[in-house]
Order: C-alpha cells, then structure tokens, then sequence
C-alpha cells in the first residue's frame, strides 16, 4: 500500500545510492539481479543496505531514521 511513509523510505534508499554510488544488492537471484520477492522478504525482517563509512554523523542518521523498520517511527518530509 502505498503511503507517505514508503516514499520517505524510498527517499533513504535513494539518497544511499546516490552516496554509495551502487544500486542497492539485498538478496540477489543467481544472474545477480534484485529478485523482487527476495528484496521485500529481506526489508521485511529488517535487512538495510551497509553503513556509509566516511560520512557525517547527521547524514547517516538521517538515512536510518527514514529507512526504520515502522513506518510510523520515519521521519516525515516536513521533518527532513
């Protein structure tokens, strides 16, 4: 269903990747490729991309407070 919330989830990823410059790999199938299933079942028992080593401190705390666990405990867009 989609919500407020899932885009504001969407944004952390979002912002991972253009940190990281990579896709995000969660469960990849065997031609390396995001299965769709897989990345839903892994971010449904909590699985995130990998810490960000380098940045600022408030940077990363931003990624994992819109990419929590319970949409209710993400940051709102008013918030960012």
């Amino acid at each position: 269903k989609h919500s407020f919330e899932c885009d504001v989830y969407s944004f952390a990823v979002t912002l991972w990747e253009m940190i990281t410059r990579h896709k995000p790999t969660l469960d990849l199938n065997q031609e390396g490729q995001p299965h769709p299933y897989n990345v839903f079942r892994a971010i449904g028992k909590g699985a995130r991309m990998p810490t960000i080593i380098g940045i600022p401190k408030f940077l990363w705390e931003l990624v994992t407070k819109c990419w929590a666990q319970q949409p209710v405990d993400r940051l709102s867009f008013a918030e960012i």
